[in-house]
């Protein structure tokens, strides 16, 4: 069944618009149930044959502009308004605290708010997350390794209330956190090692995904971010084609490509050199993670730029003001922290700017820096 409903921006039913060949009539759609995201797309979702299922149908521009007069009058699709505040879950690993880390820091310089739940196990795989989808231990032992290394938490910031710093909320499991609802973006991505095999993906992302399917009753948009692979195992070439085919192959509607903009930003000889690993090139102590400072500043910009993409088009990272430093980090209560700060100069901050509106351009390309 395709069929592409006019609806008002509360996802109430005006008609249907045009329908596939089988011909589903405005009651059909009626017995399905619908509703509209923030950009007017259809959601039908499937209520009485599988709860939660949802199938999101993009109309073309003139059946989205036709919506949008008829709705909003001669300004048609420019009446489009960007949210004030975005609600998202980041279901990930210690990779996911390198990355999101910073978002709210750099919203905020926008006039932008942001709600970020993230719930966290180090080292988090995807056929962990699905194998444990109902879990919120403290710890899971998995074999071969210590236990206490794969620690769960949940971690929150929200800027909309005032509280403009991260916090450690009780321990919820991913299906619990799913079932809160009303998110504008749900993220997931594979662990680092584990992101440059391809069997590592599935069948477990497609089970993830229908059970986020399930848990939702409201719009959201299927967010896949793309990581960066740690020293032991920097394999570029197949880092970006794995990542690339999952990405094809799972109906996501967001792509956050911020371990392109670290492959980016490696070409430059100035960044190359920041980081306290042995190797440099923007890790910190421990070889594995981003330090503080401009790496994760790095990775934070092509998120925000993605999300300007998708909700604020009229925004860019290019001429970003934000700069961190240690005083920041405390500020906000850092979460995952990486030693000190590190490259926060103005040059550097261009650098990382550009590094990141070039991966969000390109995602599946590494490009020079200069």
């Amino acid at each position: 069944m395709g069929v592409i409903c006019q609806s008002d921006a509360e996802g109430n039913l005006i008609k249907a618009l045009v329908s596939s060949p089988s011909n589903a009539s405005t009651t059909e759609v009626q017995d399905y149930g619908y509703v509209a995201d923030k950009d007017m797309y259809i959601v039908i979702s499937y209520k009485y044959a599988i709860e939660g299922t949802g199938y999101s149908i993009s109309p073309t521009e003139p059946i989205l502009e036709m919506m949008y007069q008829d709705i909003y009058g001669d300004k048609g699709i420019n009446a489009r308004i960007s949210p004030k505040k975005l609600r998202v879950l980041v279901l990930g690993n210690s990779y996911a605290a390198d990355s999101w880390s910073y978002v709210p820091i750099i919203l905020k310089n926008y006039g932008i708010n942001i709600e970020i739940k993230m719930y966290y196990r180090g080292a988090l795989a995807l056929d962990q997350l699905y194998n444990r989808w109902e879990s919120a231990e403290y710890q899971d032992v998995e074999e071969g390794y210590l236990p206490g290394l794969y620690t769960r938490y949940l971690y929150y910031c929200n800027t909309g209330i005032g509280k403009d710093h991260w916090q450690v909320l009780d321990r919820e499991s991913a299906k619990d956190c799913v079932a809160e609802g009303d998110w504008d973006i749900i993220s997931i991505q594979q662990m680092s090692v584990a992101s440059l095999y391809e069997e590592s993906y599935e069948p477990y992302a497609r089970y993830i995904v229908d059970l986020i399917r399930q848990g939702m009753h409201t719009p959201y948009n299927l967010a896949f971010s793309q990581i960066f692979t740690r020293p032991s195992h920097d394999d570029i070439a197949t880092s970006m084609r794995v990542q690339g085919k999952f990405y094809k192959k799972e109906p996501f509607n967001i792509l956050l490509p911020y371990g392109t903009a670290i492959f980016n930003a490696r070409t430059n000889p100035s960044l190359q050199t920041l980081g306290n690993s042995m190797s440099e090139n923007l890790w910190c102590s421990d070889e594995v993670h981003l330090q503080e400072g401009l790496p994760k500043y790095i990775a934070a910009l092509a998120i925000v730029q993605s999300l300007f993409n998708k909700y604020y088009p009229n925004l860019s990272v290019l001429g970003d003001n934000t700069r961190i430093t240690d005083e920041t980090l405390l500020k906000w209560a850092m979460i995952e922290q990486r030693d000190t700060c590190v490259g926060v100069t103005e040059e550097n901050c261009l650098l990382a700017q550009k590094s990141a509106i070039l991966a969000v351009n390109n995602p599946w390309e590494v490009l020079e820096v200069l």
